[in-house]
């Protein structure tokens, strides 16, 4: 919906039951004597607005006026990007309170001269607040920890070795520097930034939270790259890149066929460095950066670092600067570790008897093999569950459709193998269940860190058995 200046006034409850709208755009005095964004929307008060606004309303761009109102969007919760006018001076009390998709906020560099409280409190994903640096002085953006010491070390220029696992904010910490500072948009004939990720599952999310981040750097393009989709397509797409997100295979097949330059690349990063050694890519890593130009900076993340990633970092990194976020091994303090003994034939009656105790719940359930996978799934599936399942043995379509229903929520419970897991990292997770233990304490940590994340509580359950 675009509403020009020159409407004066609008009604309330003017676009109630407007459940397919996505964007607007519109200017901040649009509803006649109501204080609450909402009010468009049918909500009388701002403690209902949340209810009213439109799940699906992401986009948002204010055109006039100089003042947000207090409660302006309390609870927006579907909103993603915001983009205000250059005239506003003035944010009331809680006028972003709740939005907790909101990511990026913009504006042509308004000095705000005031500023009102909780403004942008319980915004979870907010990564990108281009406002002046009065406002983000006052505290309401929260670093995690990686990116507190990553993003000023990058803009300087130097090199990064970070050991930090999945969650922790890696993906904001090179993100917002490269997007904001690294990458020119006057200049795209060639990519500029390569990231390199162990799965096509954690590429297409680290492209996804990087389009978030560039949302509004007109003309700048993400691409990922992976096996398994379309080449042509892909080989299209590469040619009018600023910034490529792929996986080491892929990546190697596109510098064979000269579909893919690296000689103006300014960053190169290495996401999970350790699961690519795990999986076998070093030779293709050490391929690939001898593609990319010697004074180009790099950021390696890494969980542990063994022996064969320390080479990697002295062979092609200058003088870089290390960080060790958390310890190797550490359990997620949020997270409640319960165990339940049974019964051997008994194990998927406790697991559906979890389900129904948690009838809200959004969870990863861990099976050892693919196998186990399919048949739990299909079981829950019959048995009326809003369950599906994740393994090797499905083709990258059905993967694909599988991961956007879980991300987008329209799946409660994801039956999925370690490996098929790998790089999916999906935030307010309440519950992880492990229908098989691993072998390895350090596997049934990573699992529970899928929960109890950005200060949220989270549950990680084991079903054993004597057996």
């Amino acid at each position: 919906i675009l509403i020009p200046d020159s409407v004066k006034s609008i009604g309330k409850s003017a676009f109630e039951g407007c459940v397919s709208l996505t964007s607007m755009k519109t200017p901040v005095y649009a509803c006649e004597d109501a204080p609450y964004f909402g009010a468009l929307f049918g909500a009388k008060t701002h403690d209902a607005q949340g209810s009213a606004v439109p799940a699906g309303l992401s986009t948002l761009v204010l055109t006039g006026g100089e003042i947000i109102p207090d409660y302006a969007f309390y609870a927006c919760r579907g909103l993603e990007a915001v983009a205000l006018p250059e005239t506003i001076t003035e944010m009331g009390d809680f006028a972003f309170y709740g939005c907790e998709a909101l990511v990026c906020i913009t504006t042509g560099h308004t000095a705000l001269t005031s500023v009102g409280d909780h403004v942008f409190t319980n915004c979870a994903s907010l990564l990108s607040l281009d406002l002046p640096a009065t406002v983000e002085r006052m505290g309401f953006v929260e670093m995690t920890e990686i990116q507190e010491k990553a993003i000023p070390v990058l803009l300087e220029g130097r090199d990064i070795i970070g050991q930090a696992s999945t969650g922790t904010g890696k993906t904001a910490a090179f993100g917002i520097p490269a997007i904001e500072k690294i990458v020119d948009p006057d200049d795209q004939a060639d990519p500029q930034v390569l990231v390199l990720c162990p799965t096509r599952e954690l590429a297409m999310q680290v492209s996804d939270e990087l389009r978030k981040f560039s949302k509004y750097k007109e003309g700048l393009r993400v691409v990922t790259v992976y096996g398994g989709q379309n080449i042509d397509t892909q080989i299209r797409a590469l040619k009018r890149a600023a910034v490529v997100v792929g996986t080491p295979g892929r990546v190697i097949d596109h510098i064979r066929r000269r579909t893919l330059k690296l000689m103006n690349i300014k960053l190169a990063i290495l996401d999970e460095a350790d699961e690519m050694l795990n999986m076998g890519f070093v030779d293709d890593i050490n391929d690939i950066l001898s593609h990319v130009p010697e004074e180009r900076k790099m950021l390696l993340f890494s969980a542990t670092m063994p022996a064969e990633i320390a080479k990697i970092a002295k062979n092609y990194m200058h003088n870089p600067q290390e960080f060790v976020i958390g310890t190797r091994n550490e359990g997620a303090e949020n997270v409640r570790h319960i165990y339940f003994l049974v019964q051997a034939r008994d194990k998927y009656l406790a697991l559906k008897r979890i389900a129904d105790h948690n009838p809200n719940i959004y969870g990863i359930i861990f099976c050892r093999t693919k196998r186990d996978t399919q048949e739990i799934a299909d079981k829950l599936i019959e048995d009326g569950y809003n369950a599906d399942s994740l393994h090797g043995d499905l083709s990258q379509a059905q993967r694909d459709t599988v991961m956007k229903k879980f991300r987008e929520r329209n799946l409660q419970l994801l039956v999925a193998t370690d490996v098929a897991a790998r790089g999916l990292d999906v935030d307010n997770l309440t519950h992880v269940i492990n229908y098989g233990l691993p072998d390895d304490t350090a596997v049934y940590t990573h699992r529970s860190g899928r929960t109890g994340r950005a200060g949220k509580t989270g549950v990680s359950i084991a079903i054993i058995h004597s057996r």
